[in-house]
């Protein structure tokens, strides 16, 4: 019996499918980590120069 279930690869597709998914979602979620931090920054320097844009100059 342990035997015919060692042999049996009738689920082994969709476990490697559910792994394959699971990789490109952690890579994916990693991307857009990233991808978020760089457009914070780019907010955060536009607001600095809209901020010193519109205080009066001495």
């Amino acid at each position: 019996m342990i035997v015919k279930m060692a042999k049996d690869r009738a689920g082994a597709t969709i476990i490697e499918y559910g792994l394959l998914a699971g990789l490109v979602s952690i890579a994916a979620l990693a991307g857009f980590q990233v991808t978020g931090v760089a457009i914070a920054g780019m907010y955060d320097s536009m607001a600095t120069i809209f901020d010193a844009s519109l205080s009066p100059s001495p």
